[in-house]
């Protein structure tokens, strides 16, 4: 089975991160915006290769492209419930990535998603394991 995830799905998500942290509490730092994207792009790559090393032997292959595309893809055992787990992958990707921006800024808050990129990591590596476990995700309106 093979999962693509989008970079552009993964800068939304840290554009909407940093903006609630910035209005919840002025003293963070600022805000990511689009002008950064070229260094989000640059960072979501070696993030998604950080995590396919971390998938070693489940994923028997992973594609970056770095020839302009904008969708990373993992190719994963039968089994595996394809929606939850690009959802984890994206929320793993966009933890290093935060805990790589914040590092030297705000150290604690570094940490924090070092800590969080490192947990859902373990908690997908236990998933690819036993796929035959992992739950069916549904929308409510299906």
């Amino acid at each position: 089975m093979i999962i693509s995830i989008s970079i552009d799905d993964i800068t939304a998500q840290l554009y909407a991160q940093t903006a609630l942290r910035h209005h919840l509490d002025g003293n963070r730092p600022p805000l990511l915006t689009p002008d950064r994207r070229p260094a989000l792009l640059l960072m979501a790559r070696s993030a998604f290769a950080v995590l396919c090393m971390s998938m070693l032997p489940f994923a028997t292959d992973c594609n970056i492209d770095n020839e302009g595309s904008d969708m990373l893809t993992v190719e994963l055992p039968d089994g595996v419930e394809p929606v939850a787990t690009r959802l984890l992958m994206e929320h793993i990707i966009s933890s290093h990535i935060l805990a790589e921006a914040y590092a030297g800024i705000d150290t604690d808050l570094s940490h924090t998603f070092a800590e969080a990129a490192e947990t859902d990591t373990a908690s997908l590596r236990r998933l690819l394991h036993t796929p035959a476990a992992i739950p069916s995700l549904r929308p409510v309106w299906l």
